[in-house]
């Protein structure tokens, strides 16, 4: 079953933090990674068309490059993270990001897969890609083991 699952990670906000983690997380379940290529103008253009006219730069370029993976992918991943625990915010984007995705792309067809990490409600990194595991239909095993690596 999972060497046929495609994930679509975008390259974009907080990908160059979490690559490695995410890549070898799906990859060790036997997932296919596809990763958006680098920024273009034709990112900016496409994830432009996406958004409404006060979203920030970053935001237009993040949905640029899910444009990119719709339709290339059985999943993009797209966590949600609110903050990192007590003082260590982020924006509030980080926290809509997979609603502002799934809506701009709510005809594409297109599944998409998410998690929340929350330092403050006590929801960790593990915990939070776990679930998505469990989403995807495997065992407590397998999200176990999979963090593990």
């Amino acid at each position: 079953m999972a060497d046929t699952i495609k994930i679509g990670i975008p390259r974009a906000l907080l990908y160059h933090r979490y690559k490695t983690l995410f890549r070898l997380f799906f990859e060790s379940l036997g997932c296919e990674v596809v990763i958006s290529a680098p920024t273009t103008q034709e990112t900016l253009k496409q994830g432009s068309a996406l958004a409404i006219d006060e979203a920030c730069l970053s935001l237009k370029i993040y949905l640029g490059h899910v444009s990119e993976l719709v339709g290339k992918c059985d999943y993009i991943f797209i966590p949600r993270i609110n903050n990192y625990g007590r003082g260590r915010d982020v924006c509030p984007r980080y926290a809509a990001l997979y609603d502002i995705t799934c809506n701009s792309f709510r005809n594409s067809g297109q599944k998409f897969l998410s998690c929340s990490i929350d330092g403050i409600a006590g929801e960790t990194e593990e915990d939070a890609l776990k679930s998505v595991i469990i989403q995807m239909g495997f065992n407590e095993r397998q999200a176990k083991e999979a963090y593990a690596l």
